[in-house]
Protein backbone atom coordinates (compact mmCIF):
# COMPACT_ATOMS: atom_id res chain seq x y z
CA UNK A 1 0.00 0.00 0.00
CA UNK A 2 1.19 3.17 -0.99
CA UNK A 3 0.81 6.95 0.87
CA UNK A 4 0.11 10.71 -0.42
CA UNK A 5 1.00 13.54 1.73
CA UNK A 6 -2.11 13.79 4.24
CA UNK A 7 -4.88 15.97 3.11
CA UNK A 8 -7.85 17.26 5.70
CA UNK A 9 -10.45 18.26 2.94
CA UNK A 10 -9.75 14.66 0.89
CA UNK A 11 -9.49 12.91 4.65
CA UNK A 12 -13.18 14.30 5.26
CA UNK A 13 -14.75 13.54 2.22
CA UNK A 14 -13.96 10.20 2.51
CA UNK A 15 -10.59 9.31 1.46
CA UNK A 16 -9.35 6.44 3.38
CA UNK A 17 -6.42 7.79 5.92
CA UNK A 18 -3.23 6.12 7.37
CA UNK A 19 -0.69 6.13 9.84
CA UNK A 20 2.90 6.33 9.14
CA UNK A 21 3.15 2.84 9.77
CA UNK A 22 0.11 1.84 7.54
CA UNK A 23 -2.23 1.44 10.16
CA UNK A 24 -5.97 2.54 9.29
CA UNK A 25 -7.66 5.89 10.60
CA UNK A 26 -11.48 5.59 11.88
CA UNK A 27 -13.95 7.90 12.61
CA UNK A 28 -11.78 10.84 11.65
CA UNK A 29 -13.07 14.20 12.70
CA UNK A 30 -12.20 17.43 12.77
CA UNK A 31 -13.11 19.39 15.72
CA UNK A 32 -13.28 22.96 14.48
CA UNK A 33 -15.04 24.00 18.00
CA UNK A 34 -11.41 23.99 19.62
CA UNK A 35 -10.27 27.47 18.65
CA UNK A 36 -7.43 27.31 21.61
CA UNK A 37 -6.02 23.62 20.75
CA UNK A 38 -3.82 23.03 17.78
CA UNK A 39 -4.81 19.11 17.31
CA UNK A 40 -8.07 19.57 15.99
CA UNK A 41 -8.51 16.27 14.32
CA UNK A 42 -9.45 13.07 15.93
CA UNK A 43 -9.74 9.33 15.31
CA UNK A 44 -9.68 6.25 16.25
CA UNK A 45 -6.36 3.70 15.67
CA UNK A 46 -6.81 0.38 16.63
CA UNK A 47 -9.16 0.92 19.22
CA UNK A 48 -7.48 3.90 20.57
CA UNK A 49 -8.54 7.90 19.95
CA UNK A 50 -5.67 9.78 18.70
CA UNK A 51 -5.30 13.42 18.02
CA UNK A 52 -3.88 15.28 15.36
CA UNK A 53 -2.98 19.45 13.93
CA UNK A 54 -4.95 20.06 10.61
CA UNK A 55 -1.92 18.66 8.86
CA UNK A 56 -1.68 15.10 9.86
CA UNK A 57 0.87 15.59 12.42
CA UNK A 58 0.40 13.42 15.38
CA UNK A 59 0.39 15.19 18.80
CA UNK A 60 2.99 12.42 20.16
CA UNK A 61 6.74 13.11 19.75
CA UNK A 62 6.89 9.96 17.36
CA UNK A 63 6.37 10.32 13.73
CA UNK A 64 4.83 7.24 13.15
CA UNK A 65 1.36 8.23 14.43
CA UNK A 66 1.18 11.25 11.51
CA UNK A 67 -1.57 11.01 8.89
CA UNK A 68 -1.08 9.65 5.18
CA UNK A 69 -4.08 9.18 2.27
CA UNK A 70 -3.45 5.96 1.64
CA UNK A 71 -3.09 5.45 -2.17
CA UNK A 72 -6.17 3.37 -4.25
CA UNK A 73 -5.46 0.56 -6.38
CA UNK A 74 -6.89 0.85 -9.77
CA UNK A 75 -6.76 -1.53 -12.96
CA UNK A 76 -8.03 -1.34 -16.03
CA UNK A 77 -8.07 -3.21 -19.59
CA UNK A 78 -6.23 -1.37 -22.51
CA UNK A 79 -6.48 -2.21 -26.37
CA UNK A 80 -2.61 -2.33 -27.95
CA UNK A 81 -3.08 -1.14 -32.30
CA UNK A 82 -0.74 -1.14 -34.91
CA UNK A 83 0.37 2.68 -35.36
CA UNK A 84 1.06 2.27 -39.45
CA UNK A 85 4.83 3.01 -38.93
CA UNK A 86 5.47 -0.42 -37.85
CA UNK A 87 5.36 -0.08 -34.11
CA UNK A 88 2.34 -0.33 -31.82
CA UNK A 89 0.41 2.14 -29.83
CA UNK A 90 -2.11 1.92 -27.00
CA UNK A 91 -5.69 2.84 -27.84
CA UNK A 92 -7.13 6.23 -26.03
CA UNK A 93 -9.68 4.38 -23.71
CA UNK A 94 -9.19 2.46 -20.54
CA UNK A 95 -11.98 -0.48 -19.57
CA UNK A 96 -13.19 -1.79 -16.75
CA UNK A 97 -13.03 -5.17 -17.85
CA UNK A 98 -11.20 -6.90 -20.20
CA UNK A 99 -14.65 -7.90 -22.81
CA UNK A 100 -15.36 -4.37 -23.27
CA UNK A 101 -11.88 -3.47 -24.24
CA UNK A 102 -12.00 -6.67 -26.73
CA UNK A 103 -15.15 -5.79 -28.26
CA UNK A 104 -14.36 -2.38 -28.86
CA UNK A 105 -10.68 -3.03 -30.16
CA UNK A 106 -11.48 -5.66 -32.68
CA UNK A 107 -14.36 -3.27 -33.89
CA UNK A 108 -12.25 -0.76 -34.20
CA UNK A 109 -10.94 0.83 -37.82
CA UNK A 110 -7.39 0.98 -36.66
CA UNK A 111 -5.72 -2.74 -36.43
CA UNK A 112 -6.24 -3.78 -33.31
CA UNK A 113 -3.29 -6.27 -31.55
CA UNK A 114 -4.44 -7.05 -28.60
CA UNK A 115 -6.25 -5.88 -25.07
CA UNK A 116 -4.26 -5.94 -22.19
CA UNK A 117 -4.17 -5.52 -18.47
CA UNK A 118 -2.71 -2.44 -16.21
CA UNK A 119 -2.90 -1.11 -12.97
CA UNK A 120 -1.69 1.74 -11.11
CA UNK A 121 -1.97 3.36 -7.62
CA UNK A 122 -3.88 6.58 -7.41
Amino acid sequence: MGMKEFDLQKALAGSRVVTKEGNEVKNLTYLKELTEDEFKVVGVVGGELLRWTEEGTSVYEDDAFDLYLATERCEAWVNIYRNGKGGVEFGNKIYKNPTDAEDNGQSSINTYVCTTYISWED
